[in-house]
Order: C-alpha cells, then structure tokens, then sequence
C-alpha cells in the first residue's frame, strides 16, 4: 500500500485507497488540496479559463502555501498552453480529421444536442416563413 510521512512524527502513514477509509477518518496530515480547474466555451474559438486551489496542508505555513500555489500554477500554464495550441490546430484544421476516443463521450453529445438544438431552431424558422 502506497504511503505518506506524516509531518507531526515523520513516520509512514499508510494512504487511504477508498472513499470508505477517507469517511473512516484513516487520514494522515500528508498533503491535502482541493483543486478547481475549468474552461467555459465563450465564442466559437474563446473559452474562460479559470482555477482556484483550497489548501489543507501546513496551512499557518506561508511558504507551504505559496509552494503549492506556484506549484499548480505552473502546472496550470502548461495546461494553457496546450489548449492554445489545440485551439489553434482546430483553427488550422477544423474537427472534421478529429478522432474520437472515449474520454471525448462528453463533447461528442455536447456536439450533437447543440447540432440539434441548430436543426430545430432552423426547422422552426422555415415554418414560420412559410
């Protein structure tokens, strides 16, 4: 089983595996965050990109908090960064060459409600202009 130092007594704690262990309370004071991390389509080629991080670790510790924050942000930027780029190669070559793989479910159905949605409103137009 993996393991953390716990920072009171430097010993190895054992990491709980299961959401039952963590309500058990079998936790250690090893590193705890929670993380926020989304993106919010605004325009056709723009989204909103934000984050925010809660720290449950050495929290009277100034410096354990800036680490964790500069820490994440740093991961952040990198996450940015390669979602500029996909947004720049869909610029490039449109999602038509895409290919979709599982963790796509989301946009795939995302995609075909917002095709529907376009159809029926279109669909409504006609009807109303006839």
């Amino acid at each position: 089983m993996p393991a953390i130092v716990d920072n009171t007594t430097r010993e190895a704690q054992p990491v709980p595996t299961t959401g039952d262990a963590l309500l058990a309370g079998v936790v250690g004071t090893g590193l705890s965050f929670r993380l926020f991390h989304e993106l919010t389509p605004e325009t056709e080629d723009s989204c909103h990109y934000s984050w925010s991080v809660s720290n449950g670790f050495c929290q009277n510790d100034p410096q354990a908090t800036e680490k964790l924050y500069s820490e994440i942000a740093s991961a952040v930027q990198e996450d940015k960064r390669m979602v500029e780029a996909q947004q720049a190669r869909l610029g490039e070559t449109g999602e038509a060459g895409l290919v979709d793989i599982v963790t796509d479910r989301a946009r795939i159905h995302m995609r075909r409600v917002v095709e529907g949605r376009l159809a029926d409103e279109a669909q409504r137009a006609a009807a109303a202009a006839e």
